[in-house]
């Protein structure tokens, strides 16, 4: 009998022991995440990530309002968001968008109506608001792997890491950069990583590239200032 999709490991009862049924719980999903990776890996190679929906004016506010929410302009991306949601109800992804995780729930009903990559991203999203950290990295890494071209879900990942592995955020986010210079949200982030590792020249040097994108964003210069509290200015 497999010790993973089994009962359990001989001479042990996972029952007698709240963080070993927990391990093998993890265990079990992780399992089903390698499978799919697995036959996902026999498929064309994909740049980009697919997004369901049954209404391309839904897949076009829905993308317009991801940039908005990228960039930490949350309010109107959540007015966008909700539009794209009002023409496909059952647009998966843009409930998983929608600030304050409220969406996340309906994401996760519409789970089996959507893409391996898609999938992937609303189960890693579901298991970090759940504090179940193992299976949401391992499911975000599952994702790369299947698009380690797509800037969008880079980003994804690097946000689920940040503060917790610094060495893939930063690594997630410089590969977001080098395959679109011109993808305005890497910079922020990478410069809160910077600022939070006290390496403040290569925090400005991120603010910046990000004002060079996007002169007139808010959003940047509040960084900026926070990055000169930070250093005592």
């Amino acid at each position: 009998m497999s010790p993973i999709i089994g009962a359990g490991y001989p001479g042990l009862d996972p029952g007698s022991n709240g963080a070993l049924t927990k391990m093998i719980k993890a265990i079990n999903k992780i399992s089903i995440i390698i499978l799919l990776v697995a036959t996902f890996a026999c498929s064309p190679t994909r740049h980009q990530m697919p997004i369901t929906t049954s209404s391309e004016e839904a897949r076009e506010l829905f993308l317009r309002g991801r940039e908005l929410s990228e960039n930490g302009l949350g309010v109107r991306a959540d007015t966008l968001i909700k539009q794209a949601i009002a023409l496909d109800p059952d647009f998966a992804l843009a409930h998983l968008f929608i600030s304050s995780q409220i969406g996340v729930p309906k994401a996760k009903e519409l789970i089996n109506k959507v893409s391996l990559g898609e999938a992937l991203m609303i189960r890693a999203t579901e298991a970090y608001y759940s504090g179940d950290f193992i299976v949401s990295d391992l499911t975000t890494d599952s994702l790369i792997d299947m698009f380690p071209r797509d800037k969008n879900c880079l980003l994804f990942a690097s946000i689920n890491f940040y503060n917790r592995d610094i060495t893939k955020t930063i690594e997630y986010l410089n590969r977001a950069s080098e395959i679109d210079p011109y993808y305005a949200a890497p910079y922020n982030l990478l410069g809160y990583q910077m600022i939070d590792l006290n390496r403040f020249d290569e925090a400005k040097a991120a603010f910046l590239k990000y004002l060079d994108i996007y002169p007139n964003s808010g959003n940047i210069l509040d960084s900026f200032a926070e990055m000169l509290l930070k250093m005592g200015h």
